[in-house]
């Protein structure tokens, strides 16, 4: 199976929006770093949406996200670099870590060096922003694999942000180490930091169960991850999940409590 086959795909009703969407769409910039942004129109810049894309996925991917965030919000879509996939015979796909398993076993071991690599770098993405605008005017995010470093970013963030959303995300890690309270280490001032993950019932790929785990791990330091989980749906981004994102993006950018 190719890497591409395990990403998470918009819907049908979700691509029919994004299509909708593309003709008023932000004007986007794509450095050398392979980041994508989607500058606000007609309102000065006050806010920043980072995103990352799900395993063999692409930042363009994520288009619509600037058609449903809040005004005066940049969107900034990082890539992740190619590199081989053991799971898919060491072919090569853009993914933010490798995976050597597609089972979500406890003695499934994680790439952790890519992880942290790739922790790193949305960090420093983070501070790049932060020339521009407050780091609490900082929302995070990401779809599967790219939700689990969104989630790792954050939470591990020196200043604290905004909050996370996230489409099939869960804590990397965690569901796999004996040792989990020594690598999380979390700040206190991230210990009550807004977190949505947005889930498919049906979803096979990556199980709710395994996600909704991953984050009572985070419970003892007092971040409680609120979890939607959309009846009957699979692994795909519905009509519903970017409704109801949008939302929940305008309320992190507002300061809302």
């Amino acid at each position: 199976m190719l890497a591409a086959r395990l990403a998470c795909r918009p819907s049908a009703q979700a691509r029919a929006v994004l299509a909708r969407s593309l003709s008023t769409a932000a004007a986007a910039t794509e450095d050398d770093a392979n980041t994508l942004r989607f500058n606000p129109k007609n309102s000065k810049h006050t806010s920043t949406l980072i995103f990352l894309h799900g395993l063999g996925d692409h930042p363009r991917s994520l288009w619509t996200l600037s058609n449903i965030s809040p005004p005066g919000t940049r969107v900034s879509c990082p890539g992740a670099p190619m590199r081989k996939i053991t799971i898919n015979n060491d072919e090569e796909s853009r993914a933010w870590n490798d995976l050597y398993s597609r089972s979500r076993m406890r003695d499934c071991v994680e790439d952790e060096e890519g992880i942290f690599e790739s922790v790193a770098r949305i960090h420093a993405l983070i501070e790049e922003e932060a020339q521009q605008v407050p780091h609490n005017r900082i929302a995070i995010g990401g779809m599967g694999q790219g939700a689990s470093i969104a989630i790792w970013a954050a939470i591990h963030c020196p200043h604290r942000l905004a909050g996370v959303v996230c489409w099939q995300g869960y804590c990397p890690i965690v569901n796999h180490r004996p040792d989990a309270d020594a690598v999380l280490n979390i700040p206190v001032a991230n210990r009550d930091l807004p977190i949505k993950s947005f889930h498919g019932s049906k979803d096979q790929r990556l199980p709710v169960s395994y996600c909704v785990e991953s984050f009572e791990k985070l419970r003892p330091y007092g971040l409680v991850v609120e979890v939607d989980i959309e009846d009957g749906a699979k692994d795909v981004i519905s009509k519903y999940q970017l409704h109801s994102t949008s939302k929940f993006i305008a309320k992190l950018l507002s300061g809302e409590k």
